[in-house]
């Protein structure tokens, strides 16, 4: 693929970066606020946020495919500078081909190639040759999309092939894609702070789950530990969000052990409301396969709790939760 001069050429072979989690869409007064590619948390007022991270990670999905092969050896390697202090990053790149590609010296169709590069800790602006062998050498010109500080993924002028030779100067702390293929776009960042403006959680707010089919997480409530979906309430004629009971203790979504079943509901401008909920505490199977430890049922705020916003948050240990007319929520 290349002759650029490289060393450690293995520490540049992964090919996976797992992002947890793509959208990020709980609400922002719970743990781990901002984890995600794509920001989507606001459904009442339909806002979004398209983050920086999400266009670094389209230098590369946007300039491949499935089954598109990383070339190996000088075709993905550590730039020179990273090698220059132990414990020290300059830079990397890694090559992509099509299935269509040749690289031994047959030839090629529909081959494409994308190159992959990044700067992240380099001392200064790090020139790179290419260059490119077998069907890869016919190329004219690749496009070339960058992100720096301040301008994240702007399509660059074509950087010119020239007798198989690529030339270029990467800034410090950038990313480029130099690729064959077309088609690359960067649409728009979101509602939020663009085309429109945000709203609070609507209130006052009333549930009572006619609307919504079985075995489904009504609009806006959050599953914290253990599990909630709507149920027929059972011989009274309406629905209810029942909490999925179990004898095994729930898990806990954000690390820490789940003192009893839990479900969040709620916005983190809130700070004088009033709850309204009414709830059915079903007794233990008579055959004993339930806990038979006393049950009880808490309403709590975490605007009470010292994270400083809003919101509501229900739990109950042992028995089963039904919540019939929920969550009727006013200022106040």
């Amino acid at each position: 693929m290349s002759e650029a001069t490289t060393a450690c050429p293995s520490l540049s072979e992964l090919t996976l970066a797992a992002a947890h989690r793509p959208i990020y869409s709980w609400y922002e007064w719970l743990p781990y606020k901002g984890k995600g590619l794509m920001v989507a948390n606001r459904p009442w007022d339909g806002t979004y946020n398209a983050t920086d991270t999400i266009w670094a990670t389209a230098h590369t999905t946007q300039f491949s495919e499935r089954g598109w092969i990383y070339l190996g050896g000088s075709g993905s390697a550590l730039l020179p500078d990273a090698v220059k202090s132990l414990g020290k990053t300059g830079g990397s790149y890694v090559s992509l081909v099509s299935p269509g590609c040749k690289t031994d010296g047959g030839g090629g169709i529909g081959c494409e190639l994308s190159i992959i590069i990044e700067t992240v800790g380099a001392s200064g602006p790090t020139p790179i040759e290419f260059k490119l062998l077998s069907s890869l050498a016919s190329f004219a010109k690749l496009s070339c999309w960058t992100t720096s500080h301040g301008a994240v993924f702007v399509k660059a002028p074509d950087v010119s092939v020239h007798s198989g030779i690529i030339k270029v100067t990467v800034p410090a702390d950038s990313i480029w894609t130099l690729s064959t293929t077309s088609g690359a776009m960067k649409g728009g960042g979101g509602g939020a702070g663009k085309d429109q403006p945000q709203r609070n959680f609507p209130l006052p707010y009333s549930e009572d789950f006619e609307s919504y089919p079985v075995d489904t997480l009504p609009k806006y409530f959050s599953d914290m530990h253990g599990a909630f979906a709507v149920a027929e309430s059972g011989g009274h004629g309406n629905k209810v969000m029942r909490q999925q009971a179990s004898t095994i203790k729930p898990l806990s979504t954000h690390g820490r052990s789940a003192d009893g079943y839990s479900v969040a509901i709620g916005d983190a401008n809130w700070h004088s409301y009033e709850i309204s909920v009414q709830v059915m505490l079903e007794p233990p199977p008579s055959n004993g396969s339930a806990a038979a430890a006393p049950a009880f049922f808490f309403l709590g705020s975490h605007a009470t709790s010292g994270n400083g916003g809003g919101g509501g948050w229900v739990r109950l240990l042992q028995l089963r939760l039904h919540m019939t007319c929920a969550a009727v929520l006013a200022t106040r």
